[in-house]
């Protein structure tokens, strides 16, 4: 599998690959997949999906304050950080900018409930890069 090397650490550069039965039926969110953010300042995404039997699919990416252990919504740039797949397929390409106050990093999405089928998926890419300069620290 491929990876990312930044500073302190390596990440996959596929870090969700759900595909038809691997998708859960939800009205809640369910967490894909969460990983250390070693210290980067930016994370860049490509996120494919399709909601296939669903009527609609949201993904949402969170971070995770160092300090405080709380998550939040993830700030991006480039595109909406919350995605809804609703009757189409959805290919962005986006990223997020990280600060060394960010611990960890999480995808989560939730259906409408509806049946899951060979059709649907969720394919999250992403790499880390490493720091190049110091950051102020402080929470959120």
């Amino acid at each position: 599998m491929s990876q990312t090397t930044t500073a302190l650490g390596t990440v996959p550069q596929t870090i969700v690959n759900l595909d038809g039965t691997d998708l859960v039926a939800s009205a809640t969110f369910t967490t894909a997949v969460e990983f250390d953010t070693h210290g980067a300042e930016r994370i860049a995404l490509h996120v494919d999906a399709n909601d296939g039997g669903y009527g609609t699919v949201t993904v949402r990416f969170l971070v995770q304050d160092a300090e405080e252990s709380e998550w939040y919504v993830a700030v991006s740039e480039l595109s909406s950080c919350d995605l809804v797949v609703n009757g189409t397929v959805v290919d962005q390409a986006f990223q997020f900018m990280l600060g060394r106050n960010i611990d960890k990093f999480r995808v989560q999405y939730k259906t409408d409930g509806g049946a899951v089928n060979a059709s649907s998926q969720l394919i999250v890419k992403g790499q880390l890069t490493a720091p190049t300069f110091p950051i102020i620290g402080g929470t959120l």
